[in-house]
């Protein structure tokens, strides 16, 4: 199993919990403003995605499916049962598709 240092920033309220991610070459800041509005009543979630922003970029191979996985493993390492998918990018249709039931 490989891990992956991914920069979160999360803060919990009510559900629904609302995943943002960035598209390709982006970062946390891309979503700052929507977040600092909506933490107030949602649980809510931004990370920079691998080998981008501040996340870790190991040197390795990369591809829409590591990077989704790496969404679903932060959303259970943060307890998130299920969330609202929003962002611009193919790993955030990945993910629908790889966990439709979250």
């Amino acid at each position: 199993m490989i891990s992956v240092a991914l920069k979160c920033i999360a803060k919990f309220m009510a559900k629904p919990a609302f995943a943002h991610i960035h598209g390709n070459g982006g970062s946390i800041n891309n979503f700052i403003i929507r977040f600092l509005i909506s933490q107030k009543n949602t649980k809510c979630i931004i990370a920079d995605s691998r080998a981008q922003g501040k996340s870790k970029d190991d040197g390795d191979s990369l591809s829409y499916e590591m990077m989704a996985d790496d969404y679903g493993a932060l959303l259970s390492a943060l307890k998130v049962d299920s969330a609202f998918v929003i962002g611009w990018s193919d790993v955030h249709r990945r993910i629908v598709a790889s966990y439709p039931s979250s």
